[in-house]
């Protein structure tokens, strides 16, 4: 016959290693997020070099155009 003592400890057992589970899912969801946060700051940060240099030929060109 099982004590009551073993039947609480095999239910924490089993709670304690489904909050792992679920920790660990959450933990991955976050690395998920930083992971696509990573790549699309690698985007911006090339779309603004290519368009950066051709914004300043442009205002430097309307500029040349004025006069200045």
């Amino acid at each position: 016959m099982l004590d009551i003592e073993e039947v609480e400890r095999g239910v924490l057992s089993k709670y304690l290693r489904l909050r792992g589970l679920l920790a660990r899912e959450e933990g991955q969801g976050l690395v998920e997020y930083a992971l696509i946060l990573v790549l699309v700051a690698i985007v911006v940060i090339g779309v603004l070099t290519t368009m950066g240099t051709r914004i300043q030929a442009a205002l430097q060109d309307i500029v040349n155009k004025l006069g200045g």
